[in-house]
């Protein structure tokens, strides 16, 4: 079932990367944001694939994976109001994970075209959301030794 924009806004306003956004710019913020699902076993993204999109979990688990020599480690064990993929937002540009649904999820996502539209219709919005996304990569240590991080630098 499609997502409420009320159940959209409400779970970018728990997201750290928003909450520098006002009530105004969140709810169009949230407007950009596409509602979808994966079954078990489908990758949101492979590692060293071109980063394409944001995603915010509404329900269900992903792996974030490292490939090693023996195969892959799982890194991170994500879940409702994790996010991935804020790499996007930094130019980066290919993911350095892979993450993987470990039951079937819902999730919204927001791709590079929406984020190239918020960015030119209203430029502030996004430094905003870059800002937000700098504090957290500034003060986290992504992966290590966090058994569940509240937010995961997941490529």
């Amino acid at each position: 079932s499609e997502v409420s924009m009320k159940e959209r806004t409400e779970l970018l306003r728990g997201t750290v990367l928003f909450e520098g956004l006002n009530e105004e710019e969140l709810s169009f913020v949230a407007g950009a944001f596409v509602y979808r699902s994966m079954k078990a076993g489908e990758f949101l993204f492979r590692e060293h694939a071109v980063r394409q999109r944001f995603v915010v979990l509404i329900e269900g688990d992903v792996h974030v994976t490292k490939q090693v020599p023996a195969g892959s480690d799982v890194v991170a064990r994500l879940s409702r109001g994790d996010f991935l993929g804020e790499g996007l937002f930094l130019d980066d540009s290919v993911h350095s994970y892979s993450a993987v649904a470990a039951s079937d999820i819902r999730y919204v996502e927001l791709t590079r075209e929406r984020m190239g539209f918020i960015k030119r219709i209203t430029p502030h919005i996004y430094y905003t959301m870059v800002e937000g996304i700098t504090r957290l990569l500034s003060c986290s240590s992504r992966f290590r030794g966090a058994a569940r991080p509240k937010a995961v630098r997941s490529e």
